[in-house]
């Protein structure tokens, strides 16, 4: 869990090298998982809401980060769903600040009300989306049941191996995966 004191929010992360702040994801889909398989099967299962892991004075709560792209007449659809920054003329990110010139492209690009760069003369109907969910869950049963932590690796990070010691560092150069032209 990481806590960020100014809001009294403790968000749970991987259980990877890289769960400080670099990979936040918890569990989820999205371009990066393409034809990942996420199917867990009996008896495995991730263990969510266990009261003994909650610290004293704080109350769980989900969250659902939704990020939809619309790819309709866009000049390269791959691009648009890898957030390309020149697809989507952007220079800073959604705070204002500048990105930096290396950066190429990732979330920082394609963040909410950005468009991504449309064929000449593409005029599109607007188009209105919802979403439909189910949230399935069995109440947990010690027994039965073996949990299952979540891992999400960064192939870009270096490891290094500590001199000091015997064991490797859990001190990983973790970085995220950016878009080189």
């Amino acid at each position: 869990m990481t806590q960020n004191s100014q809001s009294g929010i403790i968000i749970k992360r991987n259980d990877g090298f890289c769960r400080q702040t670099t990979l936040g994801q918890y569990y989820g889909l999205g371009s990066e998982t393409r034809g990942t398989n996420t199917y867990i099967p009996d008896p495995y299962g991730i263990e969510v809401g266990n009261p003994t892991e909650i610290p004293k004075g704080y109350v769980e709560k989900w969250f659902m980060n939704i990020h939809v792209i619309d790819t309709r007449g866009v000049e390269d659809r791959m691009g648009c769903i890898d957030c390309r920054c020149d697809l989507y003329n952007v220079t800073k990110d959604e705070n204002g600040k500048a990105l930096n010139l290396n950066y190429k492209g990732g979330l920082q690009c394609c963040h909410d009300n950005t468009k991504c760069k449309l064929r000449k003369g593409f005029l599109g109907p607007k188009k209105r989306i919802y979403l439909k969910y189910t949230i399935m869950w069995i109440d947990w049963d010690i027994n039965f049941m073996v949990p299952a932590k979540i891992y999400i690796f960064d192939v870009t990070g270096t490891l290094k191996i500590s001199d000091k010691s015997k064991g490797m560092s859990l001190n990983h150069d973790c970085k995220v995966s950016e878009i080189s032209k």
